[in-house]
């Protein structure tokens, strides 16, 4: 038994001694009260006033656990109490809490759907509304020659089934195609007819093939309706071959009709045309006119002669023009002869003459 020290005179003695054999002071006796002295007391709920010494930290002792700092409690809601007793915290499971969405990046999305939206609505409008425009704007404009012709889906003119509509005189057609290599040929285009406003009808706008034989350009279209001294001249040339015959004399003699310059630049008519030329007939059903049409160079011609007279609209002076046509419509002036300046030709006089070399003279009464 290991020895200790004598509480009153320090001499090393047994525990179980009674007395200290030095000094006779009663060390059992001492040692117990001693004892009694140093043992802890039963912690207490009241506040403690010892302070308690921190032992020390080691490297196999464990990390001594930090009192959280005390928080002063928020007032919550049944549900809410209930929510969080059943929900352990983020942080309880060690799991980062997630951040908050920021105003700036809802921003930024809503930047990127514009642009987005703003770029499918341009591309819709170049495809869909810039691209048609500009090729419509660029498109050359042709006209129809004939008294009327049919707009077909398909360029084949010997059916019936592929007509979409018939357009008169004068109709204005947007040419995207022309096909002159064809056996008959054909362009191909837009039909947009417009109110009273210009603005185009849309729901009757049609594309198609027509006839190119029967159509014109602008420039030559315009020279020959400004050829018509009235309506009654359109109607008794109605026919494509007259027109194209006359035409082609105008053109030829820097002849125009009755238009200004400014609407001559306009449509691309030769400006060295100056002199001005018409042709002014009577009704259709009169006995005697300005237009006379019958066989007379050749009895067998697919196609009747025409013998026209043309007025010069400062002068008054007239000239009478004789055509005859191929089966194929090609047409040849046989003959030029000046026309006395008052009178119509008479139904039923007129008489074609050789007078040698290939040249011819009209004959015919007027009244």
């Amino acid at each position: 038994m290991a020895l200790v020290a004598c509480p009153e005179c320090g001499r090393m003695v047994s525990p179980n001694a009674e007395e200290c054999p030095h000094c006779g002071a009663p060390v059992k006796e001492l040692i117990s009260q001693k004892s009694l002295e140093t043992e802890p007391k039963a912690e207490s709920f009241e506040k403690k006033t010892t302070p308690v010494e921190k032992p020390l930290e080691t490297k196999d002792s464990p990390k001594a656990v930090e009192k959280p700092k005390e928080e002063r409690p928020q007032p919550t809601s049944d549900n809410n109490r209930t929510s969080d007793a059943a929900q352990p915290s983020a942080a309880a499971n060690g799991a980062t809490p997630a951040p908050k969405k920021s105003k700036k990046g809802l921003v930024i999305t809503i930047i990127v759907l514009l642009l987005a939206a703003i770029g499918v609505g341009g591309w819709f409008y170049y495809n869909n509304v810039y691209i048609p425009e500009k090729r419509d704007a660029e498109a050359p404009r042709y006209y129809v020659m004939s008294g009327i012709i049919n707009m077909r889906s398909s360029p084949d003119f010997d059916m019936d089934n592929n007509k979409i509509g018939s357009l008169p005189y004068g109709t204005e057609i947007i040419v995207y195609d022309i096909v002159t290599s064809a056996p008959k040929p054909y362009l191909y285009g837009k039909y947009a007819p417009k109110d009273a406003s210009g603005k185009v009808i849309k729901d009757k706008v049609v594309e198609g093939y027509l006839a190119y034989d029967y159509m014109a350009t602008k420039a030559d279209f315009f020279l020959l309706n400004s050829i018509f001294g009235n309506d009654d001249a359109r109607k008794m040339l109605s026919e494509t071959r007259y027109k194209k015959a006359l035409l082609s004399y105008f053109k030829h003699n820097h002849y125009k009709g009755n238009i200004s310059k400014e609407k001559m630049e306009e449509y691309g008519i030769d400006p060295m045309a100056t002199e001005t030329w018409q042709v002014f007939c009577r009704h259709e059903k009169a006995k005697s006119n300005n237009v006379y049409r019958s066989r007379k160079y050749r009895k067998d011609s697919k196609y009747t002669d025409l013998a026209v007279i043309i007025t010069n609209k400062h002068s008054q002076r007239r000239q009478l023009l004789y055509f005859i046509f191929d089966d194929d419509e090609t047409f040849h002036l046989l003959t030029e002869q000046s026309a006395p300046n008052t009178g119509y030709m008479k139904d039923g006089t007129l008489k074609l003459m050789s007078i040698g070399n290939g040249r011819y003279e009209v004959h015919v009464e007027y009244e």
